[in-house]
């Protein structure tokens, strides 16, 4: 049988048609070979370039081509090429729009898609459709009603049938006063000093036509809605150790906002701190880990851990390996629950009850890891 001085070669050039429709063009090293391709699952077949497929169904495909010369000696490594068809479109949302009627001559808007690598097309009230990315800022806009469209385009090209819409219209006549906003408790003053990393906001607001949202930021990361409006409260808010800085806004019909601010720092103390290795170990000690590990508990979602002995008494309840345990699951929990990693390592990390001696470590590092969540 005729050997071919190189060993033979097939090479394939793939060709994109629009829709289910792929082509498939190939070549090989030896003049007069033949081809036999397969796609997917399917077995070796007599075939010619191009190779055309059609109605495909969607998802990933590979096809193979290999070459057999005139003296019946077949390509070993056929030529290969997988890829994916999806005709899946995007769906487009808008993440942040002006107010419905406002008196601001200017407007910006976000948006996602549900597939990563999507690009986007936008258009303003009568324009056509044209590239724009997340926000997509207008100014000098005239008075009157306007409406927004965005639409997602995949990287296969899918285009979103049904663009995020948005209407709002800008009325210059309108109320330009902001509106003003009071905050009650836990303090009127512009700083407060706290020891729970939970905390509550109140207060009032007010204005000439209404106040239609309350809304809280946390310079440390968290936000949301207050309840209420002429009169409001701000629950849930986590704080972390240190300084906080807590911005709560009120807007009116018109768009208009006020903020006021309150810088809370979050100090938690221990008694007898720093502890050493010489420090007695105390009932005290105890009662305030517990305390400070619910807070944080609390803080996270969690509910209040089932101590033993739940009220420790100095010189009455004596301090037991097992409350030793208690404390590290406790935390460790609300550790996993914050998705806080990775989840503190302690000395001794089996406690045996008779055996282990409760040591100043073994407080000094459930301290550490405590304020750690915290930060």
């Amino acid at each position: 049988m005729h050997q071919p001085a190189e060993l033979l070669r097939t090479r394939c050039r793939f060709a994109y048609v629009p829709g289910p429709g792929h082509r498939r063009s190939f070549t090989a090293t030896e003049a007069g070979s033949t081809f036999e391709c397969k796609l997917d699952g399917g077995a070796f077949g007599a075939c010619t370039s191009p190779q055309n497929y059609s109605a495909l169904a969607a998802g990933a495909h590979t096809f193979q081509v290999r070459a057999v010369d005139p003296a019946g000696n077949t390509d070993p490594t056929p030529a290969t090429f997988g890829w994916t068809i999806d005709t899946t479109a995007p769906d487009t949302t808008l993440t942040a729009t002006p107010p419905a009627v406002t008196n601001s001559t200017s407007a910006s808007f976000s948006f996602t898609a549900t597939e990563a690598g999507s690009t986007f097309e936008c258009k303003r009230d009568g324009a056509a459709f044209g590239a724009c990315t997340s926000p997509q800022n207008y100014s000098a806009l005239a008075a009157g009603a306007h409406t927004f469209q965005v639409r997602a385009i995949d990287r296969a090209g899918n285009i979103d049938p049904t663009p995020a819409t948005f209407s709002w219209t800008i009325d210059t006549a309108l109320d330009t006063t902001p509106p003003a906003i009071l905050l009650v408790s836990p303090t009127s003053s512009p700083t407060y000093s706290a020891s729970d990393p939970r905390l509550t906001l109140s207060g009032s607001a007010s204005d000439d036509v209404g106040v239609t949202q309350v809304t809280w930021t946390n310079s440390r990361g968290g936000g949301g809605s207050a309840s209420g409006t002429t009169n409001w409260i701000a629950d849930g808010i986590l704080l972390r150790l240190g300084m906080n800085v807590l911005a709560v806004t009120a807007r009116d019909a018109a768009g208009n906002t006020a903020t006021t601010t309150l810088t809370v720092t979050l100090v938690i103390g221990f008694t007898d701190d720093p502890l050493t290795e010489t420090t007695p170990i105390r009932v005290v000690h105890f009662v305030e880990l517990r305390s400070a590990i619910d807070s944080a508990r609390a803080a996270f979602g969690l509910p209040t851990f089932m101590w033993t002995d739940p009220t420790l008494v100095a010189g009455v309840t004596p301090v037991q390996a097992l409350h030793l345990t208690e404390l590290r699951t406790a935390l460790d929990q609300a550790y996993q629950v914050a998705g806080r990693g990775p989840r503190p390592t302690y000395t001794d990390p089996t406690i045996v009850a008779g055996e282990t001696i409760i040591k100043a470590s073994h407080l000094i590092q459930l301290r550490a890891a405590l304020l750690a969540l915290l930060e």
